[in-house]
């Protein structure tokens, strides 16, 4: 009666039930979701599945939500590395972010809310991405070869913004001499640039091509 209970939990609500074979057709519909493995089994994957129920309610709407049973859909378990259970992915463009905080729904929505829309500034002259770096350890700027914000690149980047631990942005529009100011003549866009702040003074770390 238990595994019933937990599958009668786990079927009701907004949230989408795949199996193997289902991820590419989801994910053509979705560009973004969330997506939890569990196990019937599972003592932990029983006590997330109704803030998961909770989570899906709130962002109904906002952020499609799905799980799998990986003792079921095996091959998309092991094809995404779902080492244990439960577990939660942010997945952007069939990319996955696993999630590793508290297992609550306020903590899981909160989590979800900001992959979904990370602070990512745009700068349009070097003044503005020296004004943007000043003070900070690091920062990534993307230099898009088109400032089209429904663009693969740009949505990559939104990506970036939501797993990394420093800030983003991106150049939008800068012309060669406004490059060059920021140390890069040579670079042939869309490339990721990383700069850093030293005494008050904005350093080029690296540059690297982004392949389209």
């Amino acid at each position: 009666w238990l595994l019933a209970a937990v599958a009668a939990t786990l079927a009701s609500g907004a949230v989408r039930q795949l199996a193997d074979g289902d991820f590419e057709g989801f994910a053509a519909e979705h560009a973004t979701f969330l997506l939890l493995f569990y196990a019937p089994w599972c003592g932990h994957s029983r006590k997330l599945a109704p803030e998961y129920e909770r989570v899906a309610a709130d962002l109904a709407g906002t952020l499609a939500v799905a799980r799998a049973d990986g003792t079921e859909a095996e091959e998309l378990a092991t094809r995404l590395d779902v080492k244990g259970y439960p577990t939660v992915f942010f997945v952007r463009d069939g990319e996955t972010d696993e999630y590793d905080g508290e297992r609550t729904a306020g903590a899981l929505g909160a989590w979800a809310r900001a992959k979904l829309a990370p602070p990512l500034r745009r700068v349009e002259s070097a003044a503005a991405a020296r004004q943007w770096v000043g003070g900070r350890n690091a920062a990534v700027l993307l230099l898009p070869a088109g400032a089209d914000e429904g663009g693969p690149l740009y949505r990559a980047m939104l990506g970036v913004a939501g797993s990394a631990k420093v800030p983003c942005a991106v150049g939008v529009g800068l012309p060669a001499p406004e490059l060059a100011e920021l140390g890069l003549a040579e670079v042939s866009v869309p490339a990721l640039a990383v700069f850093a702040s030293y005494d008050d003074e904005v350093r080029l770390l690296l540059d690297a091509p982004v392949p389209l």
